[in-house]
């Protein structure tokens, strides 16, 4: 962190940008067969052109023939297993839907800058929010400018569970300068996997835990960064 940096000095602010939504894995079962025929494919010619190396001045015959028949084979092997293992476009949408309504909510009931702000206060170190630091010159305040950037969701397929991460990042910067002077990036993710439907029931309330809980581990990483300088100015 910056060397003159003064959390007494500080405005904390909430980032307007709203957060990615980012589902791990093919779109959908055409997408995943596609990615599964390169894939096998490439394992085909492989191994038809192993399979020539010791026919000697034979080589070229063999590899005119077997080396397509190959490609051929390992392509349809690859589609397969990329077709089972993605999920279908209709599954994509319904994931999708689900996180991005409660994602709208989150954003409403769980603002990062808020939460930051009643940690600091507990702590006996807290910026003012959104408020101007009083009577000091520009050139001494500070912005902290919180932000969630992500929802993504780890692991996909058919029926698969999957686990949740939060990302978001803590800038400082002067006011009325463009660029901010430091940068630091957190993640979160959740203990437990589930598949759609189960983090969809009981109207969402598995999905609103995990986030809320998502938020308490961003903020805490926050707090105890910003406390730190708070002890050590």
């Amino acid at each position: 962190m910056p060397a003159d940096f003064e959390l007494r000095h500080a405005t904390l602010v909430t980032g307007t940008a709203s957060p990615e939504l980012s589902l791990d894995g093919p779109q959908s079962k055409g997408s995943g067969a596609a990615t599964g025929a390169a894939k096998g494919g490439g394992m085909g010619f492989l191994i038809g052109g192993l399979a020539c190396m010791g026919t000697g001045p034979l080589a070229p015959l063999c590899l005119a023939t077997l080396v397509p028949a190959g490609l051929g084979i390992g392509a349809l092997s690859g589609a397969a297993v990329g077709s089972i293992t993605s999920e279908s476009a209709e599954h994509i949408g319904v994931k999708r839907q689900l996180l991005a309504a409660e994602l709208t909510r989150w954003m409403v009931r769980q603002p990062l800058a808020e939460q930051v702000q009643q940690k600091l206060q507990a702590a006996g170190s807290s910026p003012a929010l959104s408020i101007e630091a009083a009577a000091l010159p520009s050139s001494q305040r500070w912005q902290l400018n919180v932000a969630l950037t992500e929802l993504a969701t780890i692991g996909n397929g058919p029926g698969v569970p999957f686990a949740l991460q939060a990302s978001a990042t803590l800038e400082m910067a002067r006011p009325g300068q463009p660029q901010p002077l430091f940068v630091k990036h957190y993640q979160a993710t959740s203990a437990n996997r589930m598949t759609t439907a189960d983090w969809g029931a009981n109207t969402a309330l598995p999905l609103r835990t995990a986030l809320d809980g998502l938020t308490q581990v961003l903020v805490a990483q926050m707090v105890n960064d910003l406390a730190g300088t708070a002890a050590h100015p």
